[in-house]
């Protein structure tokens, strides 16, 4: 890691020294110099039909109104005792009623679509391959976003007009999500040191092989899921590998 900072050159020193000379001249973010984000578990949750996220986090649990995230499972079946008529297969609409529990609707492109269960969050996969839900939160990658019985609007993170406004103290994103606070620039950290974001759903257990970013807390790498789930600034140099 020494040998990357002094191939980056003066400019990064100054940077840096900017950066550091922030820490004790700007006020907002406390934890915006801290020595760099921690990992953050996150977990699925219940989903529901009904054309919104679900609110449940951390895995383990099976209330769509407890904390800890819904394992998925087979319903009762369409019609089935106990069920209303939505289980394994039924047709479903996004936004429309919801599946029977730990089930949602699976329906690419927000519209017509099958109620399938819920992902187990030790299901999920650490790949980066960012997908939009009919929530308007991006999620690292499609097992995500079924984890937490959201169906997938398009590849790639959510566009801004579609995007989940957040602020990880004054308005927090939805249970197990995080707020995502990626800058443009090295600049941008010392610039915007109490920024908002928008909203992201990452694995439970970060890869740290995985694709890496630089933290403004220090300017060191690390994999962009933990970056996430630290809710610190950051910002990507494409010189992490």
């Amino acid at each position: 890691m020494t040998h990357m900072l002094r191939r980056r050159g003066p400019w990064l020193a100054a940077a840096l020294a900017l950066v550091g000379f922030g820490a004790g001249s700007c006020g907002g973010d406390s934890d915006l110099f801290s020595s760099g984000p921690g990992p953050t578990s996150s977990g699925g949750g219940t989903g529901s039909g009904a054309g919104g996220s679900s609110t449940s986090s951390g895995a383990g649990g099976t209330s769509a109104s407890s904390s800890g995230g819904g394992s998925g499972g087979a319903s009762s079946g369409a019609g089935g005792e106990g069920g209303s008529g939505m289980g394994v297969g039924a047709p479903c609409t996004w936004g429309g009623p919801p599946c029977d529990p730990d089930l949602y609707c699976q329906a690419e492109g927000c519209g017509e679509g099958t109620c399938q269960p819920v992902l187990d969050p030790s299901a999920q996969t650490p790949a980066h391959a960012p997908v939009c839900g009919c929530d308007g939160i991006s999620y690292f990658n499609p097992s995500i976003a079924a984890s937490f019985g959201v169906a997938v609007a398009h590849g790639d993170p959510c566009e801004e007009n579609e995007q989940v406004a957040c602020h990880k103290d004054d308005n927090p994103c939805p249970d197990g999500r995080f707020c995502t606070r990626r800058v443009a620039t090295v600049a941008g950290c010392l610039l915007t040191p109490n920024q908002g974001g928008v909203c992201w759903g990452v694995p439970i257990n970060c890869d740290p092989g995985g694709p890496k970013a630089n933290a403004c807390a220090n300017s060191l790498c690390y994999d962009i899921c933990s970056l996430i789930q630290g809710q610190n600034p950051w910002y990507s140099m494409g010189t992490c590998f």
